[in-house]
């Protein structure tokens, strides 16, 4: 396990070098890396919100139109 404290780097960027530092490095059998922390809290809360938004949108297609007059 790796930690880090970020300092002038946006999470986003930091991420993406090291996602790409760690593509040069050749890992014996059994072993992987994973990312976790704010980074995953991060991911999974865009996760959501996409679904979120995506739900909302296609229940807004199927609800009939109202109208005020």
């Amino acid at each position: 396990m790796v930690s880090a404290n970020i300092a002038g780097w946006d999470l986003g960027s930091v991420i993406k070098y090291v996602r790409d530092q760690v593509k040069q490095i050749q890992l014996p059998g059994g072993y992987y890396v994973q990312f976790g922390g704010q980074f995953q809290a991060q991911e999974q809360a865009t996760q959501t919100l996409i679904a979120g938004t995506i739900m909302q949108l296609y229940t807004a297609q199927l609800s009939p139109t109202v109208s005020w007059y």
